[in-house]
């Protein structure tokens, strides 16, 4: 796992991406933070079949990713925010201040290339949602 610049992300993965024209300009000014992370995973179809009896259809890996390390460094999960009301007076609400984390998977087999795009929503408390994009 490896921190990388922006300009060192290949074209097609940026593509996927897809950040809005607000997030770029934020990100100008807040350092967005990019991990590569690599894994690499051979099969070999005549070793599979002679391990087990059963047709082998398929194979789970699981990725657990441990975002402790980022959730240390987090503020408060609740924030006040002053919002204007009704009657134009402000008033003070908690709000829960999140972050967001874009997960983006390229899986190869041959000559075949797919990419599954995440959205990982949490704050200090733990993962909130992860939605499929």
């Amino acid at each position: 796992m490896d921190f990388i610049d922006e300009n060192k992300v290949p074209l097609e993965v940026l593509k996927y991406r897809n950040r809005s024209a607000i997030l770029e300009a934020y990100d100008r000014n807040n350092d967005e933070k990019i991990i590569l992370y690599r894994k690499l995973v051979s099969l070999k179809r005549k070793s599979l079949d002679e391990v087990s009896e059963y047709a082998t259809t398929g194979i789970n890996d699981i990725l657990r990713f441990n975002v402790t390390s980022f959730t240390a460094k987090m503020d408060n999960p609740e924030v006040l925010l002053f919002v204007l009301n009704e009657n134009e007076q402000y008033g003070i609400v908690n709000a829960e201040k999140i972050y967001f984390m874009n997960l983006l998977i390229q899986l190869k087999n041959e000559d075949q290339l797919e990419y599954r795009r995440y959205r990982i929503i949490f704050n200090r408390d733990g993962i909130k949602e992860i939605e499929t994009l």
